[in-house]
């Protein structure tokens, strides 16, 4: 089991955030992309994208978010983080700076930056892609975030023994699970909200789509050590399945928990069914437990739905505009969907349950 959340942004005012122009290092970066433009156009285009990089900065710091994992721009990947650095977020933007090529850089469609953050007992990673250019409707920033429960990390020298154990912990009754849950649940969300506000107060926003959900890994075969679970995926949706250094620890235990949840007979409600790749395969939305779709072992024929997962911001009209050509379909009041949480159900437990860059990033 783990959080995802989808959140897409429209940001307004365009023009006024041209004009304003990036500052310090991204002013190198912005200065760096732009030489050789072949049109005004084309200059104001890039130098938009970079400054929009330049306001996301400045939002996820004012949430406490400096460690980057990974940035690139297109296929070219400029830094990555296997070293597990803390606050890294200037030596990123920095080796963006350092180490693109020039014709590379000008021929960008999408700039990515993939951040982790540990916090309230929860491990967040969080993809952001920015895209110069963009489909009619759709908001041209994206973000996704995962959330895993730092409790259940593998500990180094950790036997798959006790590792189990310390997640069965969590299902010896339906009232463990559910508070289990629960909290993970509202400490994911208080921090996407807060990174929705902080969204909203450090970048002007037509609009700010939402959607939540809990999801459980269901594996096509029984996961008994490290070594079973399938490899990275590195064009999954939600970026725990692509294999970021050091995420592998903490989401290890997430492919154990369907069969947990079979083995154990707890009710899980409103809760997607993902595969070993992060896919879609069916939304549970009344109590089940002990049950088919839950067991690695058995068919997946008999219960799979047909419907995906939506997608928010899908295009809702032909063509693509740039980021001048585009201000937004306008309105919107910026209010999430978030699924709903956990609510009992099965056998009661009784009585036995008991910092920053500071200004070198240019930014705030």
């Amino acid at each position: 089991m783990y959080f995802s959340s989808r959140m897409t942004i429209d940001p307004s005012q365009i023009t006024r955030i041209v004009q304003t122009g990036p500052t310090k290092i991204f002013g190198k970066i912005a200065a760096f992309l732009t030489t050789g433009s072949t049109s005004k156009e084309e200059e104001q285009e890039t130098f938009t994208a970079v400054t929009i990089l330049q306001q996301i900065n400045r939002v996820m710091r004012s949430a406490g978010v400096t460690n980057i994992v990974r940035i690139a721009a297109g296929d070219s990947v400029f830094y990555e983080d296997n070293e597990q650095r803390d606050n890294d977020l200037c030596e990123a933007v920095a080796s963006f700076a350092n180490e693109a090529d020039k014709d590379t850089a000008l021929s960008f469609e999408k700039l990515s930056l993939v951040l982790e953050h540990d916090r309230d007992g929860l491990y967040h990673l969080i993809d952001i892609e920015i895209r110069r250019t963009h489909k009619v409707g759709e908001h041209p920033i994206s973000v996704t975030f995962n959330g895993l429960l730092s409790r259940f990390r593998i500990e180094e020298g950790e036997s798959m023994e006790d590792f189990q154990e310390r997640i069965e912990s969590s299902f010896e009754c339906q009232d463990t699970y559910n508070e289990v849950v629960d909290g993970a649940r509202s400490a994911f969300t208080a921090f996407v909200e807060e990174v929705e506000t902080a969204f909203r107060q450090h970048m002007d926003v037509d609009d700010v789509k939402r959607t939540t959900a809990a999801r459980v890994v269901r594996p096509t075969g029984r996961v008994e050590s490290k070594d079973a679970v399938p490899a990275p995926y590195a064009d999954s949706r939600d970026p725990v399945f692509r294999g970021y250094p050091g995420s592998g620890d903490y989401f290890l235990y997430a492919w154990f928990w369907s069969a947990m949840i079979h083995d154990h007979s707890v009710l899980v409600e409103d809760t997607e069914i993902v595969d070993p790749l992060g896919d879609h395969l069916d939304h549970v939305t009344e109590k089940v437990g002990h049950d088919t779709m839950f067991d690695p072992a058995g068919s997946q024929e008999s219960w799979v739905g047909s419907a995906a997962t939506g997608d928010i911001g899908d295009s809702t009209g032909g063509g693509s505009s740039g980021w001048l050509g585009f201000f937004g379909s306008g309105g919107g009041d910026g209010g999430s969907v978030d699924s709903g949480g956990f609510d009992g159900g099965g056998a009661s437990c009784g009585s036995s349950c008991g910092g920053g860059c500071g200004g070198g990033c240019g930014g705030g």
